[in-house]
């Protein structure tokens, strides 16, 4: 089988299209790898102060905010500038969507309106340019070849927490055959030829995407929650097996599942290369999920409104951000977080002219670290510990991450599952199953959990037989009262 570059080498139709699927885009990043840190962070500073200036000119909000705070564009460094910009939130985006976050308040040609995804029902919509369009599919290729080598052609296969994952917003609900997604799109714009160009053009980007990626998808778990039948589990398995992929992607959820089954049965199943999506991923989840599988697991971090923004290396110390596109700050009470030290994860996306989404706060918390990396790249390191609404903040002020409570859980006391539920602030209900087999001593979990918690006022902790998902189709497994002392 013809797998990688050689794919797209040996047919010319496919090598053409990969220069319009962000190849250009790819390679300019993957050139920029082995630059050092402080020319990757000139031509950030670069991309940034050409980003203000756009922003300040065309967008009504960010022309209006800094005409408010007085800011001067001339005489600053572009760092500085954005110092002093407030952050964005996803309700500042729903307020001043369309007319006042997007520029001159219009759609640009040929953008692309998607809606973001998130376990928390958040939702927001977004508008990209064409040359955003293009400059995330180069970071797509660019997260795939760093973090696991997989070229264009090589086999995936995904496993989406629901059927928005792929593609939100306008597309989310369009039927299934040419013509009656036609005559839908038409029955709402009004405008049937066009719309008739339009759906034949999103159809043929999909079937790109299809034959540059060869890429398929098998149907999330379904609503009964975590608890899920060794049948169904098994079904899983042998469709991966027959499709020998070489990237799995999937929820850590859904791949913990399949991989603990793998494990209980005794099967065989090699995966080179295995990507969580869509939630954080612990260090022991990702040994357990690797050994499963036979490959190696590979964390990568973004956003469906931002696209993909830092991916984990084969050292696999920590994600390394594609300093090219992003502006990635962490920060304490509002102010720059110290190395390693725990803070809102808030970035800058220096692609999208459309729509600018200057210091927007996605609602992670996480660290950054300087490189270099042993891998030889010295772009800047972060890493994520989870959503901020699934932190806790204990009554000593400390706080614990969803990373370390699911550490804690999943491998220091062997639950199959479990949900920490936070009703008011330090009073708990930790809800747990046990592995098959085993015999759960809540006592002995209710005091390790409440040293954890720093001693909460309140824990009760019961047996329950599934963990259902969100209405997204993510899980959270714990939901925080107490996240806002921490901002």
């Amino acid at each position: 089988m013809i797998t990688g570059n050689a794919l797209v080498l040996r047919n010319p139709v496919l090598w053409v299209a990969a220069q319009t699927y962000g190849w250009g885009r790819y390679r300019k990043l993957s050139s920029q790898d082995s630059l050092p840190h402080r020319d990757m962070a000139a031509l950030q500073s670069d991309k940034l102060a050409r980003l203000l200036r756009h922003a300040a000119s065309s967008v009504p909000y960010y022309r209006d905010l800094l005409a408010e705070r007085g800011v001067q564009m001339n005489g600053q460094a572009p760092r500085e500038l954005l110092s002093q910009l407030p952050l964005l939130t996803k309700q500042d985006v729903v307020t001043n969507f369309p007319d006042r976050i997007l520029a001159h308040g219009k759609r640009a040609a040929a953008s692309k309106h998607i809606t973001s995804t998130g376990t928390t029902s958040d939702r927001i919509d977004i508008v990209l340019d064409l040359a955003c369009q293009n400059s995330r599919h180069g970071l797509e290729l660019w997260c795939y070849d760093v973090g696991g080598s997989c070229r264009l052609g090589a086999r995936r296969l995904e496993i989406p927490p629901d059927a928005c994952s792929r593609e939100c917003g306008v597309n989310a609900h369009r039927p299934v055959g040419f013509m009656d997604e036609v005559r839908w799109a038409a029955a709402q714009s009004g405008r049937p030829v066009r719309e008739w160009a339009s759906v034949a053009a999103r159809r043929a980007r999909y079937k790109l995407r299809q034959a540059l990626l060869n890429d398929e998808t098998l149907p999330p778990f379904g609503p009964d929650g975590t608890r899920i039948a060794p049948d169904a589990l098994q079904s899983y398995v042998d469709a991966i097996s027959e499709k020998q992929p070489y990237l799995l992607t999937g929820l850590p959820t859904y791949l913990h599942e399949i991989a603990r089954h793998i494990q209980r049965t005794g099967q065989s199943v090699h995966v080179p290369v295995i990507r969580p999506i869509g939630s954080v991923s612990t260090p022991r989840l990702k040994r357990l999920i690797g050994e499963a599988f036979g490959g190696d697991v590979f964390e990568t971090y973004g956003s469906n409104e931002l696209g993909p923004i830092a991916v984990e290396c084969s050292e696999h110390r920590r994600l390394h951000v594609a300093m090219g596109s992003y502006v990635v700050e962490v920060l304490r009470n509002g102010e720059p977080a110290a190395e390693g030290e725990l803070g809102h994860i808030v970035v800058t996306c220096l692609d999208n002219y459309s729509m600018p989404l200057i210091r927007y706060k996605l609602g992670d918390v996480g660290r950054w670290h300087s490189g270099p990396c042993e891998c030889g790249r010295e772009s800047q390191l972060i890493e994520c510990n989870g959503r901020l609404q699934d932190l806790i903040v204990c009554a000593d002020g400390s706080a614990v991450t969803e990373e370390e409570i699911m550490e804690a859980f999943y491998f220091d006391h062997g639950l199959d599952h479990f949900q920490l539920v936070e009703r008011k602030r330090g009073a708990f209900d930790l809800m747990v199953l046990p592995a098959p087999g085993q015999e759960l001593d809540l006592e002995t979990l209710r005091e390790a959990a409440g040293d954890l918690l720093g001693n909460p006022k309140r824990l009760d902790v019961f047996p329950v037989d599934t963990i259902y998902p969100e209405a997204t189709g993510k899980f959270r497994f714990v939901k925080s009262a107490s996240y806002e002392d921490f901002a």
